[in-house]
């Protein structure tokens, strides 16, 4: 376009020079006319007015191609100066253009600025979620191997406690198996003992009584031939038995003094533990021990208590007791006789 209008502006200004030349070469040719008119007018007057004539067409149409020159470069200016007035509207419109390319160009980068920091947000988060999530899934897995550890554990606890369970129900048929033994043997045992002595439970065990004429004669601490069958007996209940101890207690009546009772006590039970562990009862389970007259089941002052006085009783501590846990029994001191 800026061409175009330069072309048009050229065009103009070479019509405008033409049409001034054209007028220059008018004005000499009148003026020749006029001089040639002066010098041969007293020849031929007809002829000028002829040339006059011509000269004033010819004026005329020089006037009037200047007029048109003119009209046509008023016409040319009047373009030109459209065509400058859309030059600079078009400038106007190509700064406007550039202007707005440009504050285009400002959104886009500032878009594109905050799109890189949102970008950038956006991977700081993925980031710390990454981490978040790696964590997290550190922590489950260290969730998973402690619960694996504990359902380990447990399982070891659940096989421990089956076999404790096993163990235990195991150990208790072995405790009712051994009780029922213990009854049947303790049984045996009472019933063999009852057949050659008095026979009572106290608190203190099993209480296994012989009366003075039984085994002694009065005042002596030496074993009556007949006393041997009834010990006899007693000496394989207890071995069959399976106590683990007994204890053999001398008694006396009132009469004589304390230490002559005592010692006769004493004498009469150390008489049946060395007869007992004669007939196989180990020796380390038998204890004697005599008390004279101090634990009396009657009253001295009659003939019949003073001789239910004189007595030797085998005491048994754990029967009737049952088996301890473990299977182990138990032992005990007897209590004080009455």
């Amino acid at each position: 376009m800026v061409r175009r209008l330069r072309w048009v502006v050229g065009t103009v200004a070479v019509a405008m020079l033409f049409a001034c030349a054209t007028e220059e070469s008018a004005e000499q040719e009148g003026t020749t006319v006029v001089v040639q008119t002066t010098t041969k007018r007293r020849a031929v007057d007809a002829e000028q007015a002829r040339r006059l004539q011509q000269a004033e067409a010819e004026r005329r149409a020089a006037a009037e191609r200047e007029r048109q020159a003119r009209r046509r470069a008023e016409q040319v200016q009047q373009r030109a100066e459209a065509l400058r007035a859309r030059e600079s509207e078009l400038q106007e419109q190509a700064r406007r253009e550039a202007q707005r390319s440009t504050e285009l160009s400002q959104q886009l980068e500032a878009q594109r600025a905050h799109e890189a920091e949102r970008a950038e947000q956006a991977a700081q988060q993925a980031e710390a979620a990454e981490k978040r999530a790696a964590a997290a899934r550190q922590k489950l897995e260290q969730r998973d191997a402690e619960l694996a550890q504990l359902r380990a554990q447990q399982q070891e606890l659940e096989a421990r406690l089956k076999a404790q369970e096993e163990a235990t129900k195991q150990r208790d048929e072995a405790l009712a198996a051994e009780r029922r033994q213990r009854e049947e043997a303790e049984a045996r045992t009472r019933e063999a003992l009852e057949q050659v002595a008095t026979v009572k439970q106290e608190a203190r065990g099993l209480v296994v009584s012989l009366a003075e004429p039984v085994l002694f004669q009065f005042n002596e601490a030496k074993l009556r031939s007949g006393a041997r069958e009834r010990l006899d007996v007693i000496a394989s209940a207890l071995r069959q038995s399976g106590e683990g101890s007994f204890r053999i207690e001398g008694h006396t009546d009132s009469i004589g003094s304390d230490a002559f009772n005592i010692d006769l006590s004493r004498r009469r039970a150390e008489a049946v533990r060395d007869y007992l562990i004669e007939k196989g009862v180990p020796a380390d389970q038998i204890e004697a021990v005599g008390f004279g007259e101090l634990r009396p089941v009657a009253s001295n002052e009659t003939a019949s208590g003073r001789a239910a006085n004189r007595r030797v009783e085998i005491v048994l501590p754990e029967f009737g007791r049952g088996p301890a846990v473990g299977g182990a029994g138990t032992s005990g001191t007897p209590e004080p006789g009455r």
